[in-house]
């Protein structure tokens, strides 16, 4: 086997499709639908190998909102998918809750009451 065909030989539909049903069922129809665009089956596996390795970056619930937006659109490609996927991304809100530190060592109010040295 040439060695540029060694890397997909392990690779068929039935592989992506079990691998895109454990992140849900939005992203399973979506590698179902990009794999019977092609004529060849193999000729589909680099998009979905592409959209099944955001998985590692986006979380699962994500990926669904932007596989459910890309099967209603009818926009079933890699292409079309990361740019929804980007924009899902950009909803959500990156913002932590503020952690409040309680420790002996902290001033409290009291400390700024008076108005200071020169008061």
């Amino acid at each position: 086997m040439p060695e540029g065909h060694k890397a997909v030989s392990g690779w068929n539909s039935d592989r992506f499709l079990s691998w895109a049903e454990k992140t849900g069922p939005n992203t399973c129809e979506l590698v179902k639908r990009i794999l019977e665009s092609r004529e060849y089956p193999v000729k589909a596996y680099r998009a979905c190998m592409g959209i099944m390795r955001f998985s590692k970056t986006y979380s699962p619930e994500i990926m669904e909102r932007a596989s459910q937006e890309a099967i209603d659109k009818k926009t079933c490609s890699y292409k079309y998918f990361s740019i929804i996927l980007k924009q899902e991304a950009a909803k959500e809100p990156q913002t932590k809750p503020e952690k409040i530190i309680k420790h002996e060592n902290l001033r409290g109010s009291s400390a700024y009451a008076g108005g200071g040295i020169n008061a």
